[in-house]
């Protein structure tokens, strides 16, 4: 299906299978039988409110209470909620408003859409001038509690600059210099990128005894170090963070000049960076520091508007499926020592002349975050769920039973993470994608608009989007102190570093050198297969982009297996079960905005919302994704044949569930006493195997 390898069967012929074998019979069972109930208490719900409309809030509230709660009793605890469980924000009506509103962008149904801001091809420029004594200015700095961006002589005899973000002086002398006269030459440093662990720029080059270096160094030191003069003169540091921030790695996040190209050129956005976060920087400035942020959502510009099968009211006309462009910003919490994420504008539509909006513009502005919340879930669902998740990873799962025999040590797990994503990814796209379907109801760009997406994300979909940390740090999002709330950065890396351990000690277990991965016929058989580039008979049938053909070390394999593990589990479970919460409350996040004759131009209003029929269908949808579990991370170990693999594999859901787990639900009761949006979807018990709906 536009470029992505399925599996040719029909859901009569796949049936026929997955009920024989008694190891995904079971599965098959409990979850067909989820959906049987599920669609039959939406008939039965539909028959109850027939006729009925909604002219209040409300009514919304009620719907989602109900729908979340109907399953359990009848299906059990495959169809328990955390949310209803674990410490949760419970309070639905806050959700829209601009904190969790944001915090959905870190914490929601896509925490893959936003990124920071940059300047591509400028993130080396940050030093212009320094002190006579060779070290970087730090512009802007701030002195006294105000704010400086270039050198000044208040309380000094000369021009001075300080060499940190905060002036920070000790015995007259500190973090602090005279400006050096030729300070108007702007001079640039070759690399100017990484700061000691107090706060100066490292000076790239620097020589030391006479030998040039261009990054860290740990010549004469325990840690990397760096000087901060072009020729050490003992004064020096400890390069800030780990390894990987020594050198930059090419452009981060969004490029601001592609972005801007889009944004409506009559609106302010520099006051409104300026108000968003109280200081008078420029808005380049504030890119710079690493301070903004955006949503946009490429792949949705032009999408075509479908017919509105769930609303036939004449009043009301369906907006068409729009591409928002929504700016955040890292501001300072005041009286503390922490930044937190806020809103500074939404663009309704990705071309220029479109309306923008702030958090100062009332009703507007509810209905701007509406349409950013609408795209969001219309992108994730189609893109980052269906896409880059449950289409990408079939072939790993049909192929597997074709390549690696049933004693192989890598079936005998892989298995666990596999069943049975053919069952939903067979018996449920037809129900998704088609004439009348869900996307049909659900969205205003419909099965044609699903489609395209589709199309238009295979190209995209690499063994790269598997890469969990790479893809955070690619979107700039790995700096925790300028973005220090984002759950799924940092519950996810709980999990993955679990995973990786695990991975790394099974694999020791069954190869005991490199050759022995190069002499597994039958894994090199399953890289052929899966890999596009693969050759043979059956070489590249699996299609997958930028995966490896073939592997000759241990360490190739267990990052090929901590990848397939971290995106089977924690990936899916950030795009799937989060639905059952937020969506499911359509004043939150609905999946239509209308037009209607009762309300006027730029006010909000309940007529703005989906009608009962439609708000049902989108709360039956999320239900039927977002509640069914069958399993929990690692719980299989007994299972195994291999006593060795037994007591591993034992070993690490013992510790995911009596030590991980705990700390987890602390992370998260913390983050509800502060009144932070909290994350339960990462914690062990509620974290499968794998994709199972």
């Amino acid at each position: 299906m536009y470029g992505f390898a399925r599996l040719n069967m029909t859901p009569a012929e796949l049936q026929g299978i997955v009920f024989k074998d008694p190891f995904t019979r079971y599965y098959t069972t409990a979850y067909v039988q989820t959906l049987q109930t599920n669609d039959k208490v939406l008939v039965q719900y539909n028959k109850d409110t027939a006729g009925q409309a909604i002219n209040d809030f409300s009514e919304y509230l009620k719907m989602s209470e109900f729908f979340q709660s109907v399953l359990e009793p009848l299906v059990g605890e495959y169809a328990r909620l955390p949310s209803k469980y674990e410490a949760f924000i419970n309070d639905k009506t806050e959700w829209i408003k601009d904190k969790y509103f944001t915090q959905q962008r870190l914490a929601g149904t896509n925490p893959m859409s936003i990124q920071r801001v940059t300047i591509h091809g400028q993130e080396k420029r940050r030093c212009s001038v320094k002190t006579t004594d060779g070290r970087w200015c730090h512009f802007p700095f701030t002195y006294r509690g105000k704010v400086y961006r270039k050198c000044t002589d208040v309380d000094h005899h000369s021009p001075w600059c300080s060499t940190t973000e905060k002036f920070i002086r000790r015995n007259n002398y500190g973090r602090w210099g005279n400006c050096a006269r030729n300070n108007n030459a702007k001079e640039e440093a070759d690399d100017c990128s990484v700061k000691t662990t107090r706060g100066e720029w490292c000076h790239f080059p620097f020589t030391y005894r006479g030998k040039v270096y261009d990054k860290c160094t740990t010549v004469d030191h325990r840690r990397p170090w760096c000087s901060t003069t072009e020729k050490y003169k003992g004064t020096w540091g400890n390069c800030e963070g780990k390894e990987e921030k020594e050198e930059e790695e090419g452009a981060k996040g969004l490029d601001w000049n592609k972005l801007n190209a889009t944004l409506n050129p009559n609106f302010d956005w520099e006051a409104a960076v300026q108000e968003a976060l109280k200081t008078d920087d420029s808005l380049e400035e504030a890119i710079n520091q690493g301070r903004i942020y955006a949503l946009r959502y490429e792949l949705c510009d032009d999408l075509a508007r479908s017919p509105d099968l769930t609303d036939r009211d004449p009043r009301r006309k369906m907006w068409n499926f729009l591409s928002p462009i929504a700016l955040f910003a890292s501001a300072k919490v005041p009286g503390e020592y922490r930044n937190e994420l806020v809103p500074v504008a939404i663009q309704m539509d990705y071309i220029p002349d479109s309306a923008v909006y702030n958090p100062k513009d009332g009703d507007n502005w509810m209905i701007a975050k509406l349409n950013v919340q609408i795209t969001d879930i219309g992108y994730a669902q189609i893109v980052e769920h269906l896409g880059r998740v449950h289409f990408m990873i079939e072939p790993f799962c049909v192929i597997l039973k074709r390549t690696l025999s049933y004693q192989h040590p890598l079936n005998q797990i892989l298995k666990y993470h596999c069943r049975e994503l053919t069952v939903p990814n067979t018996f449920g796209v037809p129900n998704l994608l088609g004439e009348s379907k869900l996307t049909d109801l659900l969205f205003a760009y419909g099965n044609d608009g699903a489609y395209r997406l589709l199309r238009d994300t295979y190209p995209l979909t690499t063994w790269e989007v598997t890469d969990y940390r790479g893809n955070i740090k690619k979107r700039g999002l790995d700096d925790k102190k300028l973005l220090p709330y984002f759950p799924f950065r940092d519950d996810g890396y709980i999990i993955l570093g679990v995973i990786e351990h695990m991975v790394e000690n099974y694999v020791n277990l069954y190869y005991k050198q490199d050759k022995d991965v190069e002499d597994d016929k039958e894994l090199q058989a399953y890289l052929n297969e899966l890999s596009l580039n693969g050759t043979g008979p059956n070489g590249g049938i699996g299609r997958v982009q930028g995966f490896p053909a073939s592997i000759d070390s241990k360490e190739e394999l267990c990052e090929i297996l901590s990848r397939f593990l971290s995106h089977v589990t924690i990936y899916h479970a950030a795009v799937n079960y989060v639905t059952a919460d937020y969506p499911e409350y359509i004043p939150n996040q609905p999946t239509k905005l209308y037009n209607d004759t009762r309300v006027a131009d730029g006010e909000f209003s309940v007529y703005r919302l989906t009608n009962r029929l439609g708000s049902a269908i989108q709360n039956s949808a999320f239900n039927t994704l977002g509640v069914f579990r069958l399993d929990s991370l690692f719980d299989y170990g007994n299972e195994l044949q291999d006593v060795k693999a037994v007591n591993l594999i034992n070993g690490y859901y013992s510790y995911l569930m009596h030590i991980v787990q705990p700390r987890m639900q602390e992370i998260n009761q913390k983050r509800k006493e502060i009144g932070d949006l909290t994350y339960p979807y990462f914690i062990p018990k509620w974290l499968p195997n794998g994709i199972q709906t």
